[in-house]
């Protein structure tokens, strides 16, 4: 009896002793990293949950350790840089949590140059040397014309190494290179320092002047005798994927770094945050830097966009800042929109807007849905009713008549790009004809996007395939219909 009870007791004892730790609430993206090459690096982002569902970035006071050194080193700050083919561990601890993080290094002995494409055209784009206020204009600046945004590689290469009396590039001296001086601002230029020495758009511009400006395979120049580079395609740009994703910040950490992730068409993913414009239209609430660094100054949710090549991907970021007494007075909800705003609003501490006069919906309303003002007599027809369904009434009304589908039919049309040019003039009426019928028939968005996408034939017999002669890509009609 006596040593069942102490067996009994030993392996409670040990159980206890042995049992698992908790599993650490700190989540590390990405998860696996994945190095090509030597040029190849990867920034860790460390976030920890806070009460309420918010979220906190902690990568800055972390500590990141290396399992081996002499395959891949981590910076203090998170940064992963490769120093010799192998897998590896990167260990990740903060207030006695732990987490690793499985690193892969492949190709790094093997040549591999900057990309004209990939590289330098989105170091270009960085600087902002090819906005439409710049050299991106159809006229140039200076002399010196680039496409807008790098959307024409075939005449950025040209216009960079081939002009010949305004020759930008010098492989046989790469920092006499007139598009790094001038970037740099070590001779005269209208629009300043675009770059210093340490930002690896400078650094990868000077790279692939001093390795000969080689071209990539796809924009070499007709007639051009210029070496190929050694690798016989360059990988396709598919998506931009953004870390961390929608969240809310934490009230004691208004600040959020973006992290942007190439992925290509060959299975590779690169860190491309240095090569990326990062953007906001709502400044007065937050902030983005040339970094991705955003920070907020008070309660917003606001959407942040992220630029790489010719893809662009938005992410949005909440943050409060929590009022104690804030009480949420909610409206009474008279559809299914209202419950999402208002939803959305007591989230963030808001209060509603109160109801408008009868006179401002009125006018609000019907010139919104029909482009048009109300007549006297509906004016006063309206005002003068107490039925207090006739705001919805009035709704249903303005949706029946012709100028709604009129007018709305004219906003798509826009938004797809219809023109003259694009399908000619008899093919925009013809295609302005068709959404009208369709707003005039109150088709649902998802038949019309259906009918629209799958349309064939004569576009005179079948006008919504005048939609393909406007975007001729799977991209641009996704983008187009998308609006």
């Amino acid at each position: 009896m006596r040593v069942t009870l102490l067996l009994t007791f030993l392996t409670m004892s040990s159980t206890t002793l042995f049992a698992a730790e908790p599993a650490s609430t700190l989540r590390v993206e990405p998860a696996e990293v994945a190095l090509h090459g030597h040029r190849a690096s990867q920034q860790l982002l460390v976030s920890e949950p806070q009460s309420g569902g918010a979220m906190a970035d902690v990568t800055r006071d972390v500590t990141f350790e290396s399992v081996a050194p002499a395959i891949a080193l981590v910076t203090p700050s998170g940064r992963i840089v490769p120093r010799g083919h192998g897998t590896t561990e990167i260990v990740v601890r903060h207030s006695g949590q732990e987490v690793r993080v499985l690193v892969k290094v492949v190709g790094y002995s093997q040549a591999d140059p900057v990309d004209f494409q990939t590289d330098v055209i989105a170091a270009i784009s960085k600087a902002g040397c090819n906005q439409g206020a710049c050299h991106g204009s159809p006229q140039g600046k200076g002399g010196f014309r680039l496409s807008l945004r790098g959307f024409d590689p075939v005449l950025d290469f040209a216009t960079l190494t081939r002009e010949e009396f305004g020759r930008r590039t010098n492989p046989n001296a790469a920092d006499e290179s007139l598009i790094l001086r001038k970037g740099l601002a070590e001779v005269p230029h209208q629009g300043g320092a675009r770059f210093k020495r340490s930002d690896a758009e400078y650094q990868l511009l000077r790279a692939w002047i001093d390795e000969g400006c080689r071209p990539s395979p796809a924009v070499i120049p007709p007639g051009n005798n210029a070496k190929k580079p050694a690798a016989p395609s360059v990988p396709k740009l598919v998506r931009l994927e953004v870390l961390p994703g929608a969240r809310r910040l934490a009230e004691s950490r208004p600040k959020q770094q973006l992290i942007a992730r190439a992925h290509f068409d060959n299975g590779t993913v690169r860190d491309v945050t240095d090569l990326s414009v990062f953007s906001t239209n709502e400044k007065e609430a937050a902030s983005v830097n040339r970094n991705g660094l955003v920070e907020f100054s008070r309660t917003a949710e606001v959407a942040f966009l992220v630029r790489y090549l010719d893809r662009i991907t938005g992410v949005r970021l909440s943050y409060l800042q929590r009022d104690p007494e804030f009480v949420f007075k909610s409206p009474a909800e008279s559809n299914a929109v209202d419950r999402h705003v208002f939803a959305k609003q007591r989230e963030l501490q808001l209060l509603p807007a109160e109801l408008v006069r009868d006179e401002v919906f009125l006018r609000r309303v019907s010139l919104d849905v029909t482009g048009v003002l109300p007549t006297p007599d509906a004016a006063k027809r309206f005002l003068d009713s107490t039925d207090p369904n006739k705001r919805a009434k009035l709704i249903d009304e303005l949706l029946e008549r012709d100028e709604y589908a009129q007018l709305w039919a004219l906003k798509w049309a826009d938004l797809m790009r219809g023109s003259d040019v694009t399908i000619s003039r008899r093919g925009v009426h013809s295609f302005h004809r068709y959404l009208v019928e369709r707003f005039r028939n109150d088709r649902p968005f998802d038949e019309f996007a259906r009918e629209t996408l799958t349309s064939l034939g004569n576009t005179l017999h079948k006008p919504g395939a005048n939609f393909h002669r406007i975007a001729r890509t799977p991209d641009e009609a996704a983008e187009a219909m998308a609006q």
